[in-house]
């Protein structure tokens, strides 16, 4: 079975950033998703890989103890994990390594938005972690 990671990343005002992926991207190019990725064939556990991709997609030095699991989505041969990275964000933390640009949003903004269709499913059955302005 294949496994991936999704990762739901906040700022400090509590907006959730997307990445805007390339015109490159094996999948749905173009279009707003969370960050992530596949296990490598060496991780076993949804952190082990969020962490990597986190470090690789934005230069975010995680721990384990840093994701919160939010649930999974899982088809026959896919199982997709969404982890909250629990720290806060802002611009000056990051360096984005992958995609084509990366920006914070309100959920409703997000609504907006061309998404890739796993951010599409995960609004549609985690919407409540999505935020609004207060």
């Amino acid at each position: 079975m294949n496994e991936s990671v999704n990762i739901l990343i906040r700022g400090v005002d509590r907006r959730t950033l997307l990445q805007f992926r390339d015109m490159r991207a094996p999948s749905e190019p173009l279009a707003w998703s969370l960050w992530g990725g596949g296990f490598a064939e060496y991780e076993t556990d949804y952190r082990e890989c969020a962490t990597r991709e986190i470090y690789e997609e934005l230069s975010l030095q995680a721990r384990f103890d840093d994701f919160e699991l939010i649930g999974i989505r899982q088809s026959s041969n896919h199982r997709a994990y969404l982890a909250h990275y629990v720290p806060t964000i802002s611009w000056q933390d990051i360096n984005i390594h992958e995609g084509a640009g990366a920006g914070f949003f309100w959920r409703h903004e997000i609504d907006e938005l061309k998404k890739a269709q796993h951010l599409i499913s995960i609004l549609s059955k985690y919407g409540e972690s999505f935020y609004e302005p207060a």
